[in-house]
């Protein structure tokens, strides 16, 4: 199984908030029951019931800052400010997309919760809400077929290893680095190097090239393709949902921005809500084996070494051949 590395205990997560939001009970004389997360932010945010038993996130400003602030209706949340009593309130409509509350709460909290200016974090706030809305919209996509669901297993797998070793400084930095759902050439662009990802089924003994662009290097950077050698596990390997919630805590734990990950899923048709549709499909990561492309020698079709008017080109490569080329290696056992 895939296992994150935990730096520190972030206490602000899902079983936290789970605590206080089981510790509030509605009592019906209020519009609102609430209690604050902590007394460790500088803002004052509270976690609520509404009348309606809605879970909300409540953010108390000032009375003399009171936001000139028209309520924003979206699919399964809601914006509000209620002006008499100066709080901006964010409301779910939906209890399917509890989890996802929970973590568009944690996103929040570990934005403004040092800051101390009430305009700036306010209108941060309300820029969170408007980004994370999306994701609460249960739009229909077509399923992912067997092949793409390997391949996005294997690039969750690599953003995994990387967030590994990221720092609270350049965790978000790592985020943006994973370009291949947004269709870049290459899978991961990153400060030194661009890496392809290619997933290998142990029963199988080539990767297929898509483009002569995709092993075409990058002027000032380095090229790696990383292969990563999988076996089919049921029931006890590792799906795309429980490598994303490997992520996603991982990601919360460096207080980073889960919000790019999923707008890079989004482009895959994956949310957090429909990833589980694909827990039939489990995988063991065997290794996980990193080559490099500049070498001159290494064989590959790119724009820039083969004819003008050859188009379109694919082809495949035997994983045998490609040993002496080896960068590194990471074997699971």
């Amino acid at each position: 199984m895939l296992t994150v590395k935990w730096r520190e205990i972030w206490k602000v997560n899902k079983k936290y908030l789970e605590s206080i939001w089981s510790s509030i009970t509605y009592s019906g004389e209020n519009e609102f029951e609430f209690l604050r997360i902590d007394a460790v932010a500088i803002p004052e945010l509270h976690l609520g019931l509404k009348s309606n038993n809605n879970r909300c996130l409540l953010l108390e400003l000032p009375k003399n800052n009171a936001l000139d602030f028209r309520t924003t209706i979206k699919k399964n949340l809601t914006l509000s400010m209620h002006k008499n009593s100066a709080y901006l309130v964010l409301e779910l409509t939906n209890n399917l997309f509890r989890e996802l509350f929970n973590d568009l709460v944690i996103s929040i909290y570990t934005q403004i919760y040092q800051l101390s200016d009430v305009d700036e974090y306010s209108r941060l706030f309300i820029r969170i809400f408007y980004k994370w809305s999306e994701f609460f919209e249960n739009n229909k996509h077509n399923r992912l077929s067997a092949e793409e669901i390997i391949g996005l297993f294997g690039e969750l797998y690599y953003l995994s290893q990387l967030i590994i070793s990221a720092s609270v400084q350049n965790i978000n930095n790592v985020l943006l680095s994973w370009r291949g759902p947004y269709g870049n050439t290459h899978d991961f662009v990153l400060d030194k190097k661009h890496v392809e990802i290619k997933t290998r089924m142990i029963s199988t003994a080539e990767i297929k090239i898509s483009s002569e662009y995709q092993l075409e290097p990058s002027a000032g950077k380095r090229l790696e393709l990383v292969i990563v050698l999988i076996d089919e596990s049921f029931p006890n390997g590792d799906s795309i949902s429980t490598v994303l919630q490997n992520i996603k805590d991982s990601i919360q734990l460096n207080k980073g921005d889960f919000s790019i990950v999923l707008d890079a899923l989004s482009k895959n048709g994956v949310t957090t809500t429909n990833a589980t549709d694909y827990d039939n499909y489990r995988f063991e990561v065997i290794r996980a084996t990193t080559y490099n492309c500049d070498d001159i020698n290494f064989p590959k079709l790119t724009r820039s070494g083969i004819p003008e008017a050859v188009v379109n080109a694919k082809y495949s490569l035997m994983v045998d051949k490609l040993a002496q080329y080896i960068i590194s290696e990471e074997i699971y056992e």
